[in-house]
């Protein structure tokens, strides 16, 4: 991962199949609904924010920018709308169905630590869209190598850790 300074930039989870009440110790069980927000303070205005989820068995998806979302930039997310903003990156079971965002369900196939990162950098961070899912490897490597837009400058990292059980 690169080295960058942490911000004021959160991640807020949500129970999906309890009409999105918070779960501020973004715990889950087998069977629930995460929902993933990331919280943008007023004074983040511009840039991009890059939000993915690194599970415990190695691999990397992708929730901001994606193939159904392009657009990551802080001004395009905004959409003219001032102060604190919340991003939906994981969306409840029934919301995605409406709108078609990204959403899932907790199975017993990757239980433990999931962590969320959230890069704001200045320019998108990849010159191509990144696939819906990588390895740890191939995303790492796609970080330090030319597959990242050399002219993009990173602010900040930030993570927060999903936390899945079997009960």
């Amino acid at each position: 991962m690169p080295k960058a300074p942490s911000s004021a930039i959160d991640v807020a989870f949500y129970q999906g199949d309890q009409a999105n009440q918070p779960n501020p110790t973004g715990e889950f069980v087998v069977g629930e609904n995460p929902v993933i927000d990331v919280e943008v303070p007023a004074g983040v205005t511009d840039g991009y924010l890059s939000v993915s989820v690194l599970d415990v068995s190695g691999n990397v998806f992708h929730l901001l920018p994606n193939i159904n979302r392009q657009d990551n930039s802080v001004e395009g997310l905004r959409n003219g709308l001032d102060g604190d903003l919340s991003i939906r990156v994981a969306y409840s079971i029934s919301e995605a169905q409406t709108n078609g965002g990204l959403a899932f369900r907790v199975d017993d196939s990757t239980l433990g630590k999931t962590k969320i990162l959230v890069i704001h950098s200045s320019e998108a961070l990849f010159n191509e869209m990144r696939p819906t899912s990588e390895s740890a490897l191939s995303y790492s490597e796609a970080l330090i190598a030319e597959d990242r837009n050399v002219a993009s400058r990173i602010y900040s990292l930030d993570s927060r850790i999903l936390e899945t059980t079997a009960r």
